[in-house]
């Protein structure tokens, strides 16, 4: 999902000014470490997982201190120094710390669903961003291959990788567990 622009590295001043200028406001981009690329819109079939795994995890968090998000909402991410490595819509989020309104902070826990034109960018460029970005537990949903990837990171590093096929266990927050049977049916 995704045409990327020019290939040069982007300051992100610059791609705010592209951004605003474009005539179409629907069109959606993400900025990934002074990249940027143009999204596609889903399939039916991508947004048929997205919206089950929102359902679960809406669920899950109902009236507790994080919230899950869907797409589209821009998520600006940082590395450890304040600079701006990313701005991004994640196909599935969660935040806990919502304490400032006009922004939210970075995701403990985000969740990717591969299309074939995203597959480069989830698996390589995002992993990377969310890793430096402090994000502690990345999903990317791989439908293709019925597989789910699990990545876990501590302090800005990996910790560990899990492959699933069948149901997840969300190892930052206890007791959540999904069934990719469920959601892929």
């Amino acid at each position: 999902m995704g045409i990327a622009f020019e290939d040069k590295i982007y300051l992100y001043d610059e791609y705010l000014k592209i951004t605003e200028n474009e005539e179409d406001a629907n069109t959606r981009y993400e900025y990934i470490h002074g990249h940027i690329y143009m999204l596609a819109s889903p399939s039916i079939k991508h947004q048929r997982i997205i919206g089950e795994i929102f359902g679960s995890l809406h669920n899950y968090f109902k009236g507790g201190s994080c919230e899950p998000f869907v797409a589209p909402l821009d998520v600006k991410l940082y590395e450890q120094k304040g600079n701006i490595i990313g701005n991004v819509q994640p196909d599935v989020f969660v935040v806990c710390d919502q304490s400032n309104e006009d922004e939210l902070i970075t995701p403990t826990l985000v969740v990717e669903v591969v299309s074939p034109s995203s597959r480069s960018r989830d698996y390589v460029q995002k992993l990377d961003l969310y890793m430096r970005s402090g994000v502690r537990e990345y999903w990317i949903i791989d439908p293709m291959q019925k597989k789910i990837l699990q990545y876990t990171f501590k302090e800005r590093n990996l910790e560990n990788v899990n492959i699933y096929n069948d149901i997840i266990t969300s190892i930052v927050f206890e007791g959540l567990i999904i069934n990719l049977t469920e959601v892929l049916k």
